[in-house]
């Protein structure tokens, strides 16, 4: 496996006159670190991913006494390595190279912090410099998942672990668990070099799948949790397969992905609603889809007919359909207008009841009615509302022709209401048309939407009336069950060959 490193070099001030260095290593291979744990001043760190190189060695050179420049006598150059649990430095090498360059090899080089001290033979100068070895084994190494209906919690377990600060604005800090860097009187029992950059949370595919708009901070962990991330605006739809990236303030990055799909548990219900079409009774159209996050609402006159289904819904395997009526409308609080319940027919479709003579119906009495799909599996229940706000019956002039043409021609042939302008709110109407004279030449006594039109032949005999001003008086029932005054729907029509 290639060995990545990241180094640091300082020349430091004190010590114009020697350096601290890696053979064959540029500082610029890796991420910025420095350290004033042990002298107050900045010192190199040298930090490696996961191992150390077996060619690792630390190069100290005296730049006074290396050619062209020249000394009395080889410098002493004595190498140190921290000991933490006896709060000193234990001598490991100590030499007197007359080239001034001494090296401390791979051999002798663990994890931790080390010092060499140049001295002169002359005592003219003694230099001491500091530099430190971390080996970053930081690694992501399983995700973890708690799966509730609000919301879906991922949690990643590391090695070494991570703990939060305490600090709601900071991020949370990896613990190296370096004890040569908690060396007295900087020992605040926590490490110094440690940090987490970033963290980027992905799933496999569009947990939502356009349903719904999802908020994308989740990706990115909590802001005082780096541990895990919650996804809960809205919650997962779609099973899915996470991945973790986490990148530590050494640049190293570490990702798990699972192994495994994530059960999406949360019921999103999808009321789906169509509408008769009041031009082509018998034919339905879309009204619109009430989800949980967003209710549909709407209007229009009785009769409103309307049909009902759930076969859109997400994650439901049981269905419950109610209708209640508002308050205003009955003397208690709600009125069951209907009410079914569908275990397994995902595709099924719930209409409300239609009405009969005789018989006042909810629905289609004017008012507000709410209708309500609660879907639901083992786990969740969510519910989807649909308000209908009934309007009264009417019925206007504007759906009344003044003329037609019974000649045979399928055009304008039949007096009857004006296409698209209907009285679909009227449940039975009668109509009657008389002649100047005040004679009855036609009657119709029934269902509105039963009505054909008057083909201009007298009381259905198949004898053509002449051509003229008839007077009709139309008169009706609405689906409200309120009576119209017969005065407010006199008019004339001009009967045309």
């Amino acid at each position: 496996m290639k060995t990545h490193i990241a180094i640091l070099l300082f020349l430091l001030p004190y010590a114009a006159q020697a350096q601290l260095s890696v053979p064959g290593m540029s500082n610029s291979a890796g991420t910025v670190v420095s350290s004033t744990l042990l002298t107050g001043r900045e010192e190199p760190v040298f930090v490696f991913y996961d191992s150390i190189p077996l060619t690792l060695s630390l190069q100290a050179t005296d730049s006074l006494c290396v050619a062209p420049a020249t000394c009395s006598a080889p410098s002493t150059f004595t190498w140190q390595r921290l000991n933490v649990e006896k709060a000193g430095l234990n001598i490991i090498y100590k030499e007197y190279p007359a080239s001034g360059i001494s090296v401390l090899s791979a051999a002798s080089l663990t994890e931790g912090g080390y010092q060499v001290t140049i001295q002169r033979a002359d005592a003219s100068l003694v230099d001491t410099l500091t530099t430190w070895i971390i080996v970053d084994t930081f690694r992501v190494d399983t995700v973890m998942y708690t799966n509730q209906c609000d919301g879906l919690r991922l949690q990643m377990s590391t090695t070494p672990p991570l703990y939060y600060n305490g600090d709601i604005n900071a991020y949370p800090y990896i613990i190296y668990n370096f004890k040569d860097f908690l060396t007295p009187p900087h020992n605040t029992g926590e490490s110094h070099f440690s940090g987490v950059q970033e963290v980027y949370w992905t799933s496999n595919k569009d947990i939502h799948n356009g349903v719904d708009k999802s908020d994308n901070t989740w990706q990115h962990g909590l802001s005082n949790n780096v541990y895990a991330t919650i996804i809960n605006n809205p919650p997962p739809l779609y099973a899915a397969s996470y991945t973790v990236e986490v990148t530590d303030m050494f640049g190293k990055s570490s990702s798990y992905t699972t192994p495994y799909a994530v059960e999406a548990i949360a019921v999103y219900p999808q009321a789906k609603v169509e509408k008769e079409d009041d031009e082509l009774p018998g034919t339905w159209k879309d009204a619109g889809t009430a989800s949980k996050d967003e209710p549909l609402e709407l209007e229009g006159e009785a009769l409103f007919r309307l049909t009902f289904s759930h076969a859109e819904s997400i994650n439901a395997d049981k269905y419950v359909w109610e209708g209640f009526a508002n308050a205003a409308m009955r003397n208690s609080n709600k009125t069951v207008v209907w009410h079914t319940d569908t275990l397994t027919n995902l595709e099924g479709e719930t209409r409300p009841r239609m009405p009969h003579k005789g018989h006042e119906v909810d629905g289609y009495v004017p008012g507000t009615y709410t209708v309500r799909l609660v879907a639901s599996n083992a786990h969740c229940t969510n519910a989807a509302t649909v308000t209908i706000a009934v309007k009264p019956s009417s019925l206007t002039t504007e759906s009344i022709p003044n003329a037609f043409t019974p000649n045979g021609d399928n055009m304008n042939d039949r007096f009857e209401f004006v296409r698209g302008k209907e009285p679909v709110s009227m449940e039975y109407i009668r109509v009657y048309i008389y002649n100047r004279s005040g004679g009855l030449v036609y009657r119709y006594d029934g269902p509105a939407d039963a009505w054909t039109g008057w083909d201009g032949r007298f009381m259905g005999t198949g004898n053509d009336v002449a051509e003229g001003v008839y007077f009709y008086i139309i008169s009706g029932e609405g689906w409200d069950g309120v009576n119209y005054n017969t005065s407010e729907y006199k008019g004339s029509v001009h009967l045309f060959r």
